[in-house]
């Protein structure tokens, strides 16, 4: 009876092992999921950032052929 009680208290032990674990993998995962959205997030930005850089330029070479600069 004794025998059980010790094999009962290990099984209660490894499944705690497990379910602590396996909610570490989960969050893990999520951490991940979270950096990969982060990462798209980022080279939109960067993409964005460059149309913006571009536009800003076609514009002044624009106003400086209306003005009939050179500079």
């Amino acid at each position: 009876m004794v025998g059980l009680g010790i094999l009962a208290v290990i099984m209660l032990v490894v499944l705690g092992w497990y379910d602590s674990h396996s909610r570490q993998v989960t969050y893990a995962r999520e951490i991940g999921d979270t950096l990969d959205e982060a990462d798209d997030i980022a080279a939109a930005a960067r993409r964005t950032e460059k149309a913006a850089a571009d536009a800003d330029e076609i514009l002044r070479r624009y106003r400086q052929s209306t003005r009939g600069d050179d500079a």
